[in-house]
């Protein structure tokens, strides 16, 4: 799992969820509140991108993988755990554009 630490450092509401991921990072509830708390201060793709990752988490894996995140071989074009997956490639893609993960390395 990965989450995005907030770029807004001056939200302390968003630097205490950012926290409560940290301790929990297992813990759903602080995902998801950071991720209204990030939509919020407009940072919609990352808020994205924490949901999507709940999503795949606590959904059962793509039947056509034997890795619950990779379903090269799948051949469902409606399956939900591949669409999620593809999705959370693109926004990984848009949030390393923009510098976001390289926040988080030198933090």
């Amino acid at each position: 799992m990965t989450t995005t630490r907030p770029r807004h450092h001056a939200d302390e509401t968003a630097d205490a969820l950012y926290q409560a991921v940290v301790t929990k990072p297992f813990d759903t509830l602080p995902r998801l509140v950071l991720a209204d708390r990030l939509q919020e201060l407009g940072e919609d793709e990352r808020a994205e991108f924490i949901r999507v990752q709940v999503e795949l988490d606590q959904n059962p894996p793509c039947s056509g993988s034997a890795n619950r995140r990779m379903a090269a071989n799948c051949s469902d074009p409606y399956c939900r755990a591949c669409m999620l997956r593809d999705r959370e490639v693109q926004l990984c893609h848009v949030l390393e554009s923009q510098g976001v993960f390289d926040a988080i390395h030198s933090a």
